[in-house]
């Protein structure tokens, strides 16, 4: 169990987070996102996804785990999806303007909604 609650709220309770801790958040992610890819798993990053698992007796080793797959879809390599899914606040614009006949998205949407969610924890909510 995560009982450190997620990210979104840690951020509302500081107004922000520092620069060493936004740091360190986004190095965890992107590891924990570059296994969800390889996976073939992506999609719905975003603050109030990210859990906390509090290391006993010192903050400094909290680590994150992303939760709630329940917008999260399989991807093969090659393949795109054409369907609007997701936080909009977070999502790719190439996400959020999907058509069925379009282009698509894929991996790579999910390091822009990384990128939004490391710009929330910096500026603040």
């Amino acid at each position: 169990l995560c009982r450190g609650g997620d990210l979104f709220d840690r951020i509302v309770a500081s107004g922000r987070l520092p620069e060493r801790d936004a740091r360190v958040a986004t190095a965890q992610l992107l590891d924990a996102v570059a296994h969800c890819h390889a996976l073939d798993v992506h999609r719905d990053l975003k603050p109030e996804n990210i859990l906390y698992l509090e290391a006993p007796g010192d903050p400094d080793e909290d680590v994150l785990k992303v939760g709630d797959f329940g917008l999260a879809c399989a991807l093969p390599p090659g393949e795109v999806l054409r369907v609007v899914a997701g936080t909009p606040q977070y999502a790719a614009p190439e996400v959020v303007n999907s058509t069925p006949d379009g282009p698509g998205y894929g991996h790579a949407s999910d390091l822009y909604s990384l990128g939004m969610v490391l710009y929330v924890m910096l500026a603040g909510v």
